[in-house]
């Protein structure tokens, strides 16, 4: 590591912040969010030393998204790469990590995809089953295991409070339909909730069109000691993959269908919390090269994922312990890749520890061991110092690694060739930050710097070569982040300007990979720019906004900006949304280009 490039930064934010206990007014403090994905054990936002993102249920129904993918486009330090609108297909990471770099959970369970991370976001999920989602930046694995090397996205499912019936249609340009109806039951300890949503386009250029089924149950029993829950989802998806992985043939088409299953409780007594966990997932991929042409080129795959772990947390006069264990196995089918199955073990552990009141330590630590590749350790250390009621400043340092796809390992094409040699890569991430909450604003900044070994990537010599799959590249990746809010409401005291918005977002990077062209490993956002306003024009209706300006490294530079306007009445919702308004023209991946402007409207009824 550079500690000199840390060093600046480090001096920096102390000046930024010095001076945040100066007010002139009375303060005002909301009641701080305990969160859960920045440790293994929940815990008040001041208490962890990490950095991460929150979208919360507010959020979600006041963005112009249909689709979780969308939702994470406004996020700043989240880089989405949409193949296929709407949900169809989309690539994500997290501070310039590619989107193999990226673990996915659905409320603690691993749900990303061993085929290929393209996948990773084919998830039985609908926005109305959201609670809230977490997005952990920087290197995760001490806390999650493999493949979190650029950080972790936690969706957390709704937990119903009421008996509910709510219905949900909008309608679109380029022949857009969207329907939802879910369903909430609760009955002493007991809760259910079900969810069904169908959505379909014609597409906004040839060979763009979809049609989108999911479905998502929860169930819950509640004794006094904890929780026990099911979840259990499926969706299916079919659409033409215009030029999704060929310019040659850009009449693709592809169906995916995923089903998952996961059971969990979460019990304390006395001292003592218990958190197992089981978890069932499958995955099948359809493609056809020439959607006109069946016979000429058809692959079919389908992975299986089977797995477990337990937790158990200990509170003592040292703080508090964490030990688990968990273990999966991985399995494909592939009339391309061939038929592969490799087993997964591991052992976690936490020690926190508060010497004072303001000071909070946390030492992780992680061994995993695969068939292939023997035993990857990642251990980490994270300190947050409580600098106000609701103030921070933390850092951590820790060690991730990534183990190779079996897209990676086995994908032999004319245009692409796979490794079976490859070996994990392996990351060290350290990062600084600060955030501050008061009554009018709130201020976050963070640097960061994360140093690649044996780095996987797609590379070729020239364009006459086909790409193949490597460790070819060592690299160093840094860059900086500072955002924050205005209450404008309270500030110019004044009933339609509501906040204010600000995320900017810097990366770059540097790589050990002479002779070679990448394909992903240098294909981010240098710049990121987001902004948002809230308006609220009366007592029902209010307005957002959204401008995001990125700057891509081996790309293009693009804005976009977006709206929604929402009438609430009682039970009775209007909205109605317009994206990229301006119909502005880029491409976030290959030769796909963006949708422009597209509007929606739509309506929602709930019963209670």
């Amino acid at each position: 590591m550079k500690f000199q490039r840390v060093l600046p930064c480090v001096l920096a934010l102390s000046l930024a912040f010095s001076e945040t206990n100066r007010a002139d007014e009375p303060t005002v403090y909301e009641i701080e969010p305990v969160i859960v994905t920045g440790s293994r054990v929940p815990s008040p936002f001041t208490r962890v030393g990490r950095t991460f993102e929150i979208i919360s249920r507010e959020e979600i129904d006041a963005i112009p998204a249909s689709s979780v993918e969308e939702l994470l486009d406004y996020v700043g330090g989240v880089d989405v790469r949409s193949r296929g609108e709407k949900g169809v297909q989309a690539d994500v990471g997290i501070r310039g990590g590619t989107f193999e770099q990226t673990q996915i959970m659905v409320d603690g369970v691993k749900v990303s995809d061993p085929q290929t991370g393209h996948h990773n976001l084919d998830l039985p999920l609908d926005l109305n089953s959201i609670e809230r989602i977490e997005i952990l930046k920087g290197g995760g694995s001490s806390l999650y295991g493999p493949n979190a090397v650029g950080g972790v996205i936690n969706i957390i499912t709704r937990r119903p409070t009421k008996k509910s019936i709510q219905y949900e249609f909008s309608a679109g340009e380029y022949g857009l339909i969207e329907n939802n109806l879910s369903a909430a039951y609760i009955h002493n300890q007991n809760s259910h909730y079900v969810s069904y949503t169908k959505r379909r386009s014609n597409g906004y250029i040839d060979n763009t069109d979809f049609d989108i089924n999911s479905f998502t149950y929860r169930g819950a029993y509640n004794p006094e000691i904890g929780e026990i829950s099911l979840t259990a989802g499926f969706t299916g998806k079919e659409f033409g993959a215009y030029k999704f992985y060929s310019d040659i043939y850009p009449n693709e088409w592809e169906e995916t269908e995923t089903m998952y299953i996961s059971m969990q409780s979460d019990a304390e007594i006395g001292y003592i919390r218990i958190i197992p966990r089981m978890h069932w997932r499958k995955h099948t991929d359809d493609f056809v090269l020439d959607r006109d042409s069946v016979d000429f080129f058809h692959n079919e795959h389908a992975t299986e994922v089977v797995g477990g772990e337990i937790q158990a947390s200990i509170k003592t006069l040292f703080g508090t312990s964490v030990l688990g264990y968990e273990g999966a196995k991985e399995q494909i089918e592939s009339e391309s890749l061939g038929d592969h199955f490799r087993t997964r073990r591991g052992i976690f552990a936490e020690q926190r520890y508060s010497p004072t009141r303001a000071l909070s330590i946390s030492l992780n630590a992680s061994g995993h061991v695969y068939d292939d590749w023997g035993w990857q350790f990642c251990p980490s250390i994270s300190m947050a110092y409580k600098i106000g009621v609701n103030s921070r400043v933390q850092m951590s340092a820790g060690k991730s690694f990534r183990v190779p796809t079996f897209t990676e390992l086995y994908y032999v094409s004319p245009a692409n060739i796979g490794n079976p040699g490859l070996e994990p890569e392996q990351a060290w991430s350290y990062e600084i930050g600060a955030d501050i909450k008061y009554n009018l604003y709130t201020l976050s900044a963070s640097a960061f710097v994360r140093d690649g070994e044996n780095m996987i990537d797609w590379g070729r010599v020239d364009t006459l070569n086909p790409w193949q799959v490597m460790n070819i590249a060592n690299t160093e990746t840094w860059g900086a982040e500072i955002g924050g809010t205005l209450d404008l409401h309270n500030l110019f005291r004044q009933r339609t300007l509501q906040t204010l918005g600000v995320y900017y977002g810097f990366l770059d990077a540097r790589r050990a990979m002479p002779g070679y062209e990448s394909k992903y490993l240098l294909d981010f956002m240098k710049h990121q720019l987001n902004i948002n306003l809230s308006v609220r024009w009366s007592e029902i209706l209010s307005q957002t906004f959204y401008f995001r300006y990125a700057d891509r490294m081996n790309g293009e530079k693009y804005h976009t900006v977006d709206t929604r306007w929402t009438l609430q009445h009682g039970a009775y919702r209007l909205f109605f949304e317009a994206a990229n308004m301006f119909g502005e023209s880029y491409t976030e991946i290959g030769s796909v280009p963006a949708p422009g402007r597209w509007f929606r409207v739509g309506f929602q009824v709930t019963y209670r």
